[in-house]
C-alpha cells in the first residue's frame, strides 16, 4: 500500500513528454543548407521553436492557439526553402524572418493574449 502511494506521488509530478518534432524542420534546413551555429536554423529557429513548446503551459488558451497555428506555418516556410533549394545563408535568414509577418497575421497574433 505504501509503495503504491509512493509511486502515485512520484508519477503525479512527472511532466508529460513534449513533442518537439515540428522543430525538426529547422534541423532539416541546416542539413540541406549548413549555415553553422550562427545561422538562422540553429541560432534562432530551432531553439525558439523548442522554447515555445517547453513554455507553452504558461500561456492562456488564446496564446496556445496562436502557437499551435504559427509553428506549422513557420515550419512550412522552412520546408519550402529546402524544396526550393535555397542554400544562401543570408537569403535563408531573410526569407525566414519575412515569413513571420504572414504567419503571425494568419494566426491572429494581434488578437491573442499571451500572459
Amino acid at each position: 500500500m505504501i509503495r503504491g502511494v509512493a509511486f502515485s506521488l512520484l508519477f503525479a509530478y512527472v511532466e508529460p513528454a513534449l513533442d518537439y518534432s515540428i522543430c525538426d524542420a529547422y534541423l532539416e534546413l541546416e542539413a540541406a543548407a549548413p549555415c553553422g551555429p550562427n545561422g538562422y536554423a540553429l541560432n534562432f529557429g530551432y531553439p525558439i521553436c523548442k522554447n515555445f513548446i517547453k513554455d507553452e503551459w504558461m500561456y492562456l488558451p488564446n496564446g496556445k492557439a496562436f502557437l499551435d497555428c504559427v509553428r506549422p506555418c513557420l515550419a512550412n516556410f522552412v520546408t519550402a526553402n529546402i524544396s526550393n533549394g535555397i542554400t544562401n545563408c543570408t537569403e535563408i535568414t531573410q526569407l525566414a524572418f519575412e515569413s513571420h509577418v504572414p504567419c503571425y497575421n494568419q494566426c491572429g497574433f494581434c488578437d491573442s493574449e499571451f500572459s
